[in-house]
């Protein structure tokens, strides 16, 4: 019986372990201050995707050709007001890549269809939804109890509930995301970008900081290509020298966004 009562007690304290609120708020306060327009539906949706990954998005690799033709196509990918490399949810667990890098030759069309493949297949560990619901009440109640008034919370938390109620837990970005930053990107596992851009690094975030910060400036830099032979060279410490020794205007925008 005491051991019983010990098991369950390591249970519960693991639990709650694995939702760390000081992890949680460093991701909200990282979501609102690149999107500070976003609501409810949407920090739902960064926390899921953090969780289930990729997977619910994958039916075969034609359908996910076809359908990334179509939407560079026809989105407004130029226009779109979100960083190249964006975190999910508390763990980080996925990327959201900008479809951006496509345009600017960063990552091939190809490269990214396999990356967002192999990011779904190798993510199914069976991850069900009433853990999710679970996590959620947790990272919901953390949301709560900060008194954000984000916009059409009340009718948003009451949406969520009810279709976490239905066993469902796919939601798209609201309305209001959509017209501010109007997101295009796919979801691949970090682990995918850390090997491609920053495998010399031992600070993955300040990496991708660094890498969005180059791209905010660089239609300053009088040569292109600097950003991409840079990022794909993985000379990452040898860049931040360079900004480190450089004094132009350039430079120090950078050094700046770096700090913000």
């Amino acid at each position: 019986m005491k051991i019983n009562f010990l098991l369950i007690l390591i249970i519960i304290i693991f639990s709650y372990q694995k939702i760390s609120k000081e992890k949680i708020l460093k991701s909200l306060a990282n979501q609102f201050k690149l999107t500070p327009k976003l609501t409810l539906q949407d920090l739902y949706k960064s926390f899921f995707q953090d969780f289930f990954g990729p997977e619910h998005l994958i039916s075969n690799k034609t359908f996910v050709e076809e359908y990334l033709n179509e939407e560079i196509k026809e989105a407004e990918i130029d226009n779109n007001n979100l960083p190249l490399f964006e975190k999910t949810g508390f763990e980080g667990k996925f990327i959201r890549i900008n479809l951006k890098v496509i345009k600017i030759n960063l990552i091939s069309k190809e490269k990214l269809i396999e990356f967002f493949i192999e990011s779904a297949n190798n993510d199914k560990n069976n991850k069900n939804i009433n853990e999710w619901k679970k996590n959620w009440k947790k990272i919901d109640k953390i949301i709560f109890n900060l008194n954000l008034s984000l916009f059409n919370e009340k009718n948003d938390r009451n949406k969520i509930n009810e279709m976490l109620e239905k066993n469902e837990y796919v939601m798209s970005h609201s309305n209001v995301y959509k017209q501010n930053y109007k997101p295009h990107y796919r979801l691949i596992n970090f682990n995918y970008i850390k090997d491609n851009f920053c495998s010399n690094n031992n600070n993955f975030d300040f990496c991708l900081n660094l890498i969005n910060c180059l791209f905010e400036n660089k239609e300053i830099i009088k040569n292109e290509n600097f950003f991409v032979n840079k990022t794909k060279e993985n000379n990452i410490k040898n860049l931040i020298k360079e900004i480190d020794n450089f004094n132009s205007k350039e430079f120090h925008n950078i050094k700046k966004c770096l700090n913000n």
